[in-house]
């Protein structure tokens, strides 16, 4: 801890020239890694406007949280990409729920009606907790840590049902002719 020794006034103006220094060092670093930083967060965002709010938001964090690191030079890039990393994977879990768009009736996105019943058919002769750990996932978007603590259950039980409700949806959804696909993005 720093002591600060003088008048008032002269504290004052010693923590606005340290102030000062840290904006001069924050946009020197910006201007620095900032492409770092992109590279690392449109690597798992995918998504160029993504990795744009993932960057801003590591740099805010720098500013805001500047107290809790004080990396040497040598190392600043390679923890300034796992700063990014992690905010962009903060990002993704963050938005992953909420990229659904509206189906309207008689879209391009409204899928075709028997084929959407014999999908139900077929989850439906799932055995209950296969279904259920099925629907929690794939259609609520839970993931396995989360699926376990609604079901008072462990990540492992979960895994291992929703394996073999996969599976098993998969073999009925083969054996009734319609193959399985994935959504386009």
């Amino acid at each position: 801890m720093q002591v600060t020794t003088g008048r008032p006034s002269e504290q004052k103006a010693s923590l606005a020239g340290q102030s000062t220094l840290h904006s001069a060092r924050l946009r020197e670093a910006y201007a620095r890694h900032r492409g770092l930083v992109y590279a690392v967060a449109l690597r798992v965002v995918r998504n160029p406007h993504d990795a744009e709010d993932v960057v801003h938001d590591v740099f805010v964090k720098l500013l805001t949280q500047r107290h809790r690191c004080e990396p040497t030079s040598a190392t600043f890039p390679a923890w300034l990409a796992c700063v990014a990393r992690n905010q962009a994977l903060d990002h993704v879990r963050g938005t992953s729920r909420r990229r659904c768009e509206p189906i309207h009736e008689g879209s391009a996105v409204n899928h075709d009606r028997e084929r959407d019943e014999r999908l139900g058919a077929a989850i439906a002769r799932l055995p209950p907790d296969q279904r259920e750990v099925v629907v929690l996932r794939h259609v609520a978007g839970l993931n396995p840590v989360e699926i376990a603590g609604r079901l008072v259950r462990t990540p492992a039980s979960v895994h291992g049902l929703l394996h073999r409700g996969t599976g098993a949806l998969r073999a009925q959804l083969l054996a009734d002719h319609l193959e399985p696909s994935i959504a386009a993005a």
